[in-house]
């Protein structure tokens, strides 16, 4: 499944020196871009094809991010955002299926500001 997310966040920064430590929290609406999905039914017989139909288009999931910003100078920081997504809505539109995924992980990059 792959879905294209528009991240809905609330959060704040505490500037300390060079550092800025930084918390956000909010809402993440996922848009279904593509998808390939079988499932074994109870006897395991052959994967059976999901139909699009089957899948949610609209994925609702609940994000939560805390980050570190140094400032190395005036235009150019190191960012460092760990992150937690927990899907609030079921993938497949299904009463037989709990399909809710999550998932965490870390960004990390260079920022630059004109």
């Amino acid at each position: 499944f792959s879905y294209v997310e528009v991240p809905v966040l609330i959060g704040c920064e505490i500037p300390i020196n060079r550092l800025t430590l930084s918390c956000r929290t909010g809402l993440g609406i996922g848009l279904l871009t593509t998808y390939e999905a079988r499932y074994l039914l109870s006897d395991y017989s052959a994967p059976q094809l999901i139909e699009q139909s089957e899948i949610n288009q609209i994925m609702l999931n609940y994000l939560l991010r805390a980050g570190v910003k140094y400032l190395i100078n005036e235009s150019v920081a190191i960012n460092c955002e760990p992150f937690y997504r927990l899907n609030l809505s079921n993938v497949i539109n299904s009463n037989e299926l709990n399909q809710k995924y999550w998932n965490v992980g870390v960004n990390v990059g260079v920022m630059y500001g004109f």
